[in-house]
């Protein structure tokens, strides 16, 4: 998944216009590779990268806390 970072009408989709903060590419969209990167490099028209990829944050486990009674238990 992309998000858009700079303001950018897309030619090769009805001339749509994707704001900041946007997803790329709008749902029941679909484009080539060769086009996500485009968009993510300097090399299309406004000559900066207008999208960047979306890493999805992976939550680490949490700890289980030791209770009192877990304590006591640990320690006979």
């Amino acid at each position: 998944m992309f998000r858009v970072i700079k303001h950018f009408t897309d030619m090769q989709d009805n001339n749509f216009a994707y704001q900041v903060g946007d997803e790329y590419p709008r749902k029941g969209m679909s484009v080539l590779p060769s086009r996500i990167n485009e968009l993510a490099s300097s090399k299309n028209r406004q000559g900066v990268p207008l999208i960047e990829e979306i890493l999805e944050k992976v939550e680490e486990p949490k700890k289980e806390k030791k209770t009192k009674s877990v304590e006591k238990a640990d320690e006979e």
